[in-house]
């Protein structure tokens, strides 16, 4: 079983759209439309809040975290 210390806080919008169990498209236009923040880490790559994500897509949406 994994711990929350175990998985990652930040993830991309490919790990995003994986945890979901959507499209890529479907978290861009989340980021788009501001049902998620876009927070940007010192290289510009996009990274998500994996709380707040899974707070926008309910627990019964969200599949197991990434390893």
């Amino acid at each position: 079983m994994t711990t929350t210390s175990e998985v990652p806080r930040w993830v991309t919008r490919s790990q995003a759209a994986e945890i979901a169990n959507v499209h890529l498209r479907t978290v861009d236009n989340m980021l788009t439309d501001g049902r998620l923040t876009k927070h940007k880490n010192g290289f510009g790559r996009v990274l998500i809040d994996r709380f707040e994500l899974e707070r926008q897509m309910g627990p019964q949406d969200v599949m197991e975290p990434l390893r």
